[in-house]
């Protein structure tokens, strides 16, 4: 099943289950410390973490079918020179916990099939 990382959204994302996070997706997509500043500009980490969650609950409400989705995230890589944020792609998987699990894609995860990502994410009617 392999070590997690619990995050809390802001309620403003409205995510209706927790939120974990890989260690490597975390690696790849949030992380961000004072020798990548240094060689790659300011960020900081949780500005990314944000935006990872933000594209995470966008993409769930927007397709929210199924028990895993592949996300399109853009942020700066940690590649010790890249300036300008790149697409990536960080998959979320419901877990058998309820959880929201933000993985890589050449990650393996336990995978809840019977409870879509729909559930995940409150969606809001706008008028």
């Amino acid at each position: 099943m392999g070590e997690r990382i619990d995050v809390h959204p802001s309620p403003l994302l409205r995510f209706t289950r927790p939120v974990q996070i890989t260690p490597a997706a975390w690696d790849a997509a949030v992380e961000w410390t004072e020798a990548d500043a240094e060689r790659q500009g300011p960020e900081r980490t949780a500005d990314r973490l944000g935006g990872l969650l933000f594209s995470v609950s966008w993409a769930i409400a927007a397709q929210g079918r199924g028990a895993t989705l592949a996300v399109d995230h853009y942020c700066t890589p940690r590649d010790g020179h890249a300036r300008d944020y790149q697409r990536m792609v960080v998959m979320a998987s419901m877990a058998p916990s309820g959880a929201v699990v933000i993985h890589l894609p050449d990650e393996q995860i336990e995978v809840d099939q019977a409870t879509t990502l729909a559930v995940a994410v409150q969606k809001t009617a706008v008028a």
